[in-house]
């Protein structure tokens, strides 16, 4: 007679702790510590799409931290203000770029709420393309200052990164 009450107890913290029932902050919080650390299996479980390619951002860009705001609902689809920090790593940048955007968030009737990696991707691609954009045309600048031959350099490490990222 002992054990029924365990087992309930048992499954009622099992129901609790599952992802289905995780509030939209929750996953994106979840999944965005997971795809920091380089936890891509459990990162994918976050997301509404097991395809592992649809997972990868780029690569040579490491999440520093991150940060949210606001969260706008409206029925199954939740936008979450997202704040990042990240460092490129082809040209071994030290600074840290923040970049704004909102994770995409939809209900799963099966599986409750899960990141949307192909529209998190579209709001995401273009403000990393604008912010490390503009730190790299900093490093141009003070390269020209400081003397054309350490352009050469820097232009072979960003053309060596990149032919490194494309035979991946």
């Amino acid at each position: 007679m002992r054990t029924l009450p365990l087992s309930l107890f048992v499954i009622f913290i099992l129901t609790a702790c599952s992802t289905k029932s995780l509030a939209p902050a929750s996953v994106a919080d979840d999944f965005w510590s997971a795809y920091r650390d380089g936890r891509m299996d459990i990162a994918k479980s976050y997301t509404l799409s097991e395809d592992p390619k649809k997972l990868k951002l780029i690569k040579k860009i490491e999440i520093v931290r991150y940060s949210f705001g606001e969260l706008k609902k409206e029925g199954d689809i939740a936008d979450l203000e997202t704040t990042m920090y990240l460092r490129s790593r082809v040209l071994n940048r030290q600074e840290e770029v923040r970049v704004d955007f909102d994770t995409r968030l939809v209900r799963d009737p099966d599986r409750g709420w899960r990141v949307d990696m192909s529209e998190t991707k579209r709001r995401l691609y273009p403000q990393l393309v604008r912010k490390f954009g503009a730190a790299f045309g900093k490093d141009i600048m003070s390269i020209f200052k400081e003397g054309i031959g350490d352009f050469g350099k820097l232009l072979e490490q960003l053309l060596q990164g990149l032919k490194k990222e494309d035979e991946k």
